[in-house]
């Protein structure tokens, strides 16, 4: 095909006109997917607050009876008027190992009335007592002389704390406490949805000794400097290098947000995040959340070359079928029209244009025709001329 032919020229209109609608129909599924990954990014860090809420708000009532029933036990109300920690403790130990058994209670109470405010006893550690308790959720009691819960952080962790006066014909003689520690949230969350969780503390609020402490107990890596203003205590992916947050905790909107994409070992995760409010409103930390979105890119790439070979076909198509009709309505019909052309010039005043058609080609056979006529009778009137010349 000559690079100067109108063939050519049309398959090259034809190339560039669908090359560009294919590219304006991928930068649309492009938009159209990365809207669709913002927006399960949002649900799943609503989701991820909702759960998250729901399993403090779930525990706190169970919490919430669990107290009712033991602030009804006449005896262990007796022991603690008393004064008796050894006997006190006795009593509560074997209950308190089986509270810890089936509810997950992890920490339990017993508070002085003010203005003490001392400990008396903890049942999950009898040996530290006589301290004063200042936290949240037990000044709210104190106030309100209501139940009171919340989440308070302590020097490496957070938990989930229940505080109720403790009455005697109807005057407070103290306060019972309950507790439980968070990091069972997250493996529960992932249980529900399949995404990884963890938790990120404001180092501010920590003790860098005591976690070190934690990190051999624990037997893991102290991960204390790897951020720089924040530690990350939880994390159900057991890959910490996926968690990248070096923002302040203060700036987190109070709606969540997605903090970026990460690429890990063939999967595309959003990483998002919520900001974490203890019982005293002060924002300690945030909960993130890694969402798998794999299958929504794979979903594009698939649509991607889905429609690439649609273009291809079609374009295929397209030109096979304006080139049968232009070739039939225009390149045959003036390919007639040169030879006839040919032909007259040769000589062949017979040679004749057929035109059968009313449309922009056939005019111009019409025409083409006319003068045709013309020129054979300038011609014949010509060969006259010369032929009587003298």
């Amino acid at each position: 095909m000559k690079t100067n032919s109108i063939k050519f020229k049309i398959v090259v209109f034809l190339f560039i006109v669908i090359a560009i609608g294919t590219t304006l129909i991928l930068n649309f599924i492009n938009i159209s997917y990365k809207k669709n990954i913002k927006l399960a990014s949002e649900q799943a860090i609503e989701q991820t607050k909702n759960a998250f809420n729901n399993l403090a708000e779930n525990d706190s009532r169970m919490m919430h009876a669990t107290l009712t029933g033991l602030l009804s036990n006449e005896k262990m109300r007796d022991l603690f008027l008393k004064k008796d920690i050894d006997k006190l403790y006795g009593y509560t130990k074997p209950i308190f190992e089986d509270l810890k058994t089936k509810t997950g209670i992890t920490h339990w109470y017993f508070i002085e009335a003010e203005p003490e405010k001392k400990c008396f006893l903890r049942v999950h550690n009898k040996e530290k007592n006589g301290d004063i308790i200042t936290r949240f959720t037990y000044e709210a009691a104190v106030k309100t002389k209501e139940l009171s819960y919340g989440i308070e952080l302590g020097k490496t962790a957070f938990a989930l704390r229940t505080v109720h006066p403790y009455l005697h014909n109807d005057s407070i003689i103290g306060y019972m406490e309950l507790g439980e520690e968070i990091e069972h949230f997250f493996e529960i969350m992932k249980k529900q949805t399949g995404d990884d969780y963890g938790l990120l503390v404001k180092k501010e609020f920590l003790d860098e000794k005591k976690w070190e402490s934690v990190c051999k107990t624990k037997n893991i890596e102290n991960n204390w400097d790897k951020l720089p203003t924040t530690l990350l205590i939880e994390n159900t992916s057991h890959n910490d290098e996926i968690i990248e947050f070096t923002a302040d905790v203060e700036n987190i909107d109070d709606k969540g947000m997605v903090i970026n994409e990460i690429e890990k070992d063939g999967k595309t995760l959003v990483h998002g995040i919520i900001p974490l409010y203890d019982a005293g409103n002060r924002k300690t930390g945030g909960v993130f959340v890694l969402h798998d979105v794999t299958h929504l890119y794979a979903e594009m790439n698939a649509t991607k070359t889905k429609v690439i070979f649609s273009v291809i076909a079609i374009m295929i198509a397209a030109i096979f079928i304006i080139f049968f009709i232009l070739d039939r309505l225009v390149f045959k019909r003036l390919k007639a029209l040169v030879t006839v052309a040919t032909r007259v010039v040769g000589g062949d005043y017979n040679a004749k244009v057929n035109s059968n058609s009313n449309d922009e080609i056939g005019e111009f056979e019409t025409l083409f025709e006319q003068f045709r006529q013309v020129f054979v009778n300038l011609m014949a009137e010509y060969k006259w001329l010369v032929e009587n010349k003298d």
